[in-house]
């Protein structure tokens, strides 16, 4: 079975199968994973699943720096592309399609594979931090309690805080916040000079708390400097 066929069997599948199936029409794993599996073009594809997968796009962007700490979670989702719409619908027709849909679930984070929204949080603050201009303009970044970092691509801090109990990310109030700015390819200097929320935070615990996102993600975090920038214009 190919093509046309290939796809449409896929499609008749997912419709009924609960993790996919449960996923609001407008969700982007629900949309991306039926262009993914329409798709022939590898360089779409992998376009599509940079775009829907941040776990994957950070994971492209610490190989291109030179930092991976975990090739093999990078191969595994790399496993993804080569899941064409035709090699799943001749497993499902065979009854051995467990193994691929566990990818898919992974590779398109949802189902048991979805990220948790902590683990959401941090990854929308990555994608944001390592996509930084180098002595360019800076980004604006809120620390919650437990060291849970969140960027909103240019939004306020107000904002950025509606924005993250909007998405089911969390609720309450940041700890603090600030600017973040890259100095090098692995530089960046950080403030916490926002005047937005009530709270503090020490300024080491900013630097420890991005870090251990850095970490988390799968890079070596100690190839990345972090510094304090007491007298950056943050906030």
């Amino acid at each position: 079975m190919k093509g046309v066929d290939a796809q449409r069997a896929v499609q008749d599948f997912l419709a009924t199968w609960p993790p996919f199936a449960e996923l609001p029409p407008g969700n982007p794993s629900r949309r991306g994973l039926l262009r993914f599996l329409a798709e022939e073009d590898r360089r779409e594809r992998e376009a599509i699943l940079v775009k829907v997968n941040p776990a994957y796009r950070l994971a492209g962007v610490y190989r291109a720096l030179g930092i991976l700490r975990n090739p093999r979670r990078a191969e595994e989702l790399a496993e993804v592309l080569q899941l064409t719409a035709t090699d799943l619908a001749a497993a499902i027709a065979q009854g051995n399609h467990v193994a691929r849909l566990r990818l898919l679930m992974r590779g398109f984070e949802f189902g048991p594979g979805a990220a948790s929204p902590r683990v959401r949080a941090q990854q929308t603050f990555l994608v944001e931090f390592w996509g930084l201009p180098i002595k360019g303009h800076g980004m604006k970044y809120s620390i919650y309690p437990n060291g849970v970092l969140y960027a909103g691509g240019g939004k306020t801090h107000e904002e950025m805080a509606r924005e993250f109990v909007k998405a089911g990310l969390g609720s309450g109030t940041p700890e603090s916040g600030g600017q973040i700015f890259r100095a090098g390819e692995l530089v960046f200097l950080y403030d916490t000079r926002t005047q937005s929320f009530k709270g503090s935070v020490r300024p080491a615990a900013v630097g420890e708390a991005i870090r251990r996102a850095i970490h988390a993600s799968g890079a070596d975090d100690q190839r990345v400097t972090l510094t304090y920038n007491e007298l950056s214009a943050g906030g």
